[in-house]
């Protein structure tokens, strides 16, 4: 994934997600408090040395698919509980210096004894039961100081095992009441597919993280119309604190060739990064501020004749092609056509500076003497 212009959304979205999301990620924090174990133990053996399968998984029944805000705050705090109860078991599957490796090299066949590892064929259960597409199992490091960011790269895993592992990369921007910084292992779980040929996701949420010296760290992830995308939990190495900071990510999927055929910029795709290409959507597209997506300009409630101009978070320009905006009255209008003008032609008199350079049409010369274009 990676640093972007990150689609904008409106205050109040932000104001809403805040507060379901950190009622549900407090929830969960203070549930994992009593069950996370008190020692997470050291890094032990590579996938390939056949780890011990992970602590059992205290697993609700699979709920129909949340309808609000609040129901999908619900159903994050339910799986990052779970989540981080078996945290501690899940680190002794990875040997984290062999893993950095593996993803600095791409390293198709240790990708593959980690998805055939009994933690993640149990992440996958549990995350496939819960609604999930993807597992995602990646170095982070980042810091902050109210402003901060961070990086996540690694590897990403279907949970129906529809598609070889990709690797991925998400990068993010985030304020807060945050201070610190630290690198450390992070686990995912997300809706969306981590196929190489999808659109990647532009998401936002809160992160919560704690610890000096060692710590443990979490995120909601929702996209911008409201429905949940995933959670994350991490194990951090350094000295750091969030008490609910809010973070905007762009997340890219990559084979492990490092190659990301996605298309960015046509109808209904993610807009173009600055990285990527300017301008952000294909000729005869707008992207949508708020979505980070392409439209066409009819997609918009707002630009056309007699509609309302857009606003500055929705698009620019704020009128479709061809119109103008009325700024008293905040629409869009078509304005009247510009009266011919009876000079610049051969034989007629020169146009005047102010109704238009040159002054006489293409081929043609002013005669200064004669007041005539010839």
């Amino acid at each position: 994934m990676t640093q972007s212009h990150l689609p904008k959304e409106p205050p109040s979205s932000r104001r809403h997600l805040g507060r379901a999301a950190q009622r549900a990620t407090i929830a969960a924090l203070l549930t994992a408090c009593y069950v996370v174990p008190a020692k997470t133990g050291t890094v032990a053996a590579a996938p390939s040395a056949a780890p011990s399968p992970a602590p059992p998984v205290a697993r609700a029944p699979a709920n129909a698919e949340p309808s609000s805000l609040e129901d999908h705050a619900r159903a994050a705090s339910r799986d990052l509980t779970d989540l981080l109860a078996a945290l501690g078991g899940y680190l002794a599957c990875f040997d984290a210096k062999l893993l950095e490796r593996a993803i600095s090299n791409a390293d198709a066949a240790y990708a593959k004894r980690l998805q055939q590892s009994p933690c993640l064929v149990r992440m996958g259960a549990l995350a496939a039961e819960r609604g999930y597409q993807t597992v995602t199992v990646g170095i982070s490091g980042g810091g902050s100081f109210g402003l901060g960011g961070f990086v996540d790269t690694g590897f990403a895993f279907d949970t129906r095992g529809r598609h070889a592992p990709t690797l991925y990369q998400t990068k993010a921007i985030s304020i807060g009441i945050q201070a610190g910084g630290g690198v450390g292992l992070n686990l995912g779980l997300y809706r969306g597919s981590s196929a190489v040929d999808t659109a990647g996701s532009d998401t936002h949420g809160v992160t919560f993280e704690g610890g000096a010296g060692a710590g443990a760290g979490m995120g909601i992830w929702y996209k911008y119309d409201g429905t949940l995308d995933g959670v994350s939990v991490s194990a951090i190495a350094g000295a750091s604190g969030k008490a609910g900071a809010y973070a905007r990510i762009n997340t890219t999927y990559y084979d492990l060739a490092g190659r990301n055929p996605v298309v960015c910029g046509g109808v209904g795709q993610n807009a173009c990064k600055a990285w990527q290409r300017i301008p952000s959507c294909d000729a005869g597209l707008r992207e949508d501020l708020r979505a980070g997506v392409c439209r066409t300009e009819e997609q918009f409630p707002c630009g056309g004749a007699g509609e309302r101009a857009c606003k500055l978070w929705e698009r620019i320009p704020s009128c479709n092609r061809g119109l103008h905006e009325n700024l008293l009255q905040g629409k869009c209008y078509r304005p009247a056509p510009k009266p011919k003008l009876a000079c610049g032609a051969r034989g007629q008199r020169p146009c005047k500076l102010w109704e238009r350079i040159p002054s006489c049409n293409r081929g043609l010369h002013e005669n200064f003497f004669a007041g005539r274009c010839q």
